[in-house]
Formats: structure tokens, C-alpha cells, sequence
């Protein structure tokens, strides 16, 4: 459409979510990082992003002083485009309607992005966080249309993966959301490469008890080089397994050969 408008292409966003400003005790976790936004944009050749903080004033403010004051008169818009579920403005009043409204007595086209829909459902940041947290990797990569993923910093652990014959890679993550707690498998990117691998997010119960820090570990098949100090990322493939406690390190080496087993079959299909 900017295209056709010979104009620029604009995102409009904020940051912090809105959520997070308005519900504070919700403990709202974005999908992915700020950087992981600026990517995807680039990618679909986004000319500029805009990233408006957001506060409890600017929540407060009417809908037609929002579209003056932050829209309006910044960007001098040929056209607005926004999704189905869209509202703004004080107690969210600024509906659809009321945009409509707006726009057409600014003279400024206005296009309502549908509902994408699969299987049924119609897609929404909601739908894929809650796969996510449920484990369901392959459904939310579906609701996606690309591999969920997590990055972070490796950094030394206990030491323990590699005197069971697995070292591991502990990454401390700073990605905003993980899937829930279980054997995962898939493949960890670092300087351009990718390796098929299988990780593990929880506490380790075999050795470890309720209550300790949730650890997110990775071990790299065909690889045993120390990546200590890399910033690398994991991208989820399949959902292997719950974690479980053992009755001793032989019967939960045991058990990981054989995830091994099911998570090489899965990434070779």
C-alpha cells in the first residue's frame, strides 16, 4: 500500500506493552524481544518503526487527540491500517466506529486488517502464549508460521551434563517467554550455524528439589566445544517429553539416550 501511495511504510507500537503499564499484577510476558520486532519488520521491508512509550497518561488521552497529537500531525498519514480487534484512547472508547469517524472527516483512508484464522481459530498473540506455556511448540510455530525461539548468554553451570557423558550448554535467557517445563527438541544457532540438539527447561529433579531455579540447558549433538560467553539462541521443533526425576544418574542416562534417539528421528524428518 505505501507503495502505491508512493509514501513510506510506518509501525506504530509501544513499549512497555500496555499491558504491562495498566495490569501490572498480570504478569504479562511479550512473545518475543524488541530486537526480534525490528527484525521481522526489516524483513517485510518496514521503512520505520516507531516505538511510542507508553504510559497511564497517554492511556487517558481521548481518541481524537491521540490520532492528532501521535499520529496526525508526526506522520501526515495517507492511510491507517489496523487490526480487527483494534481500540484506543481513554477506557478504550476510540472503537472501530469512532476511527472510522475520525479518519473520514481527516480524508485519510482506513483499512481493518481481517482475523488470520487456522483450523478454525482465529490467531492472536493470546492463542500462541498459551501454547507456548502449555508445551504445544508445534502449534505455536504453526500459529507463527515460523519456529518459536529463545536466545540468551551461555554461561557456566554445574558442571553436571558432562560427568554423565552429556555436557550441556546453560544458556541464562532473556527472552521474555518459555514453553513449559519438559525435554524439547530442536536446534542451537550461534555465529551463523545450526545444530541439531535436544534441551532441557526445569530444575533437574534427579539432583536437584521443588523449589530451586529453572535451568534451561542444551546438548549439542556431534559437538563438544565450549561455548562459554556466546550470545546463541534455541529454536523449538518438538514437545519429547515432561521432565522427571530418576531413581539414580545411570537411569536418567538411560533415558536420555533415548531422547536422543527420538529427537535425531524428529529433526530428520
Amino acid at each position: 500500500m505505501a507503495t502505491s501511495l508512493n509514501t513510506s511504510s510506518v509501525v506504530m507500537t509501544f513499549d512497555p506493552h500496555p499491558r504491562q503499564v495498566l495490569f501490572p499484577d498480570l504478569l504479562f510476558k511479550r512473545l518475543f524481544t524488541r530486537e526480534d520486532l525490528q527484525a521481522q519488520l526489516a524483513a517485510a521491508q518496514v521503512k520505520y518503526l516507531v516505538i511510542e512509550p507508553f504510559s497511564r497518561a497517554l492511556s487517558q488521552m481521548e481518541p481524537q487527540d491521540f490520532i492528532q497529537e501521535c499520529v496526525v500531525k508526526p506522520f501526515n498519514p495517507k492511510a491507517l491500517v489496523v487490526g480487527y480487534d483494534f481500540s484506543f484512547g481513554a477506557d478504550r472508547t476510540g472503537t472501530l466506529k469512532v476511527l472510522e469517524s475520525i479518519m473520514q472527516s481527516l480524508k485519510i483512508d482506513l483499512v481493518v486488517v481481517p482475523p488470520l484464522k487456522h483450523q478454525d481459530k482465529i490467531i492472536s498473540s493470546t492463542l500462541i502464549r498459551n501454547t507456548i506455556t502449555n508445551g504445544e511448540v508445534v502449534l505455536a510455530s504453526e500459529f507463527l508460521g515460523r519456529n518459536f525461539y529463545v536466545e540468551g548468554l551461555v554461561e557456566r553451570g554445574d558442571g553436571r551434563g558432562r560427568t554423565i557423558g552429556f555436557p550441556t550448554a546453560n544458556i541464562n535467557l532473556r527472552s521474555p517467554l518459555t514453553p513449559k517445563q519438559g525435554v524439547y527438541s530442536g536446534w542451537l544457532h550461534f555465529k551463523g550455524r545450526r545444530f541439531k540438539s535436544i534441551a532441557n527447561i526445569g530444575i533437574g529433579p534427579t539432583f536437584h528439589k521443588e523449589g530451586d531455579p529453572v535451568k534451561f540447558e542444551v546438548h549439542i549433538f556431534d559437538y563438544n566445544q565450549d561455548l562459554y560467553g556466546e550470545t546463541v539462541s534455541f529454536e523449538f521443533h518438538n514437545r519429547i517429553r515432561d521432565e522427571m526425576k530418576f531413581s539414580s544418574a545411570h537411569a536418567l542416562v538411560e533415558q536420555i539416550k533415548k531422547d536422543i534417539v527420538v529427537a535425531r528421528h524428529s529433526l530428520a524428518s
